[in-house]
């Protein structure tokens, strides 16, 4: 499992701090207590675009896949609750 996860850390890793900042927490955090379907979807989203991953987890708008948009919901309210505890 560990290197199952250290190598999703490593897709997760977009080289835009902004997509960093919303992935790597969560993947770090989050990821383990996924369900398997979700994990799944985690991985499927992973291999969407920067430009699109940007966007939907800023909130600019939504993909046109619900699950996509489902998982985002749960990074984008990681995100926000990491940062109320600060």
């Amino acid at each position: 499992m560990t290197e199952e996860i250290n190598q999703i850390k490593w897709r997760c890793r977009r080289g835009m701090l902004e997509l960093d900042m919303f992935l790597m927490p969560f993947c770090e955090n989050s990821y383990v207590t996924l369900t398997t379907s979700q994990k799944h979807i985690f991985l499927e989203l992973l291999e969407q675009e920067d430009v699109y991953l940007l966007h939907w987890l800023m909130g600019a708008g939504e993909s046109d896949d619900p699950q996509f948009n489902a998982l985002i919901a749960l990074i984008r309210n990681y995100h926000l609750d990491s940062y109320v505890g600060c």
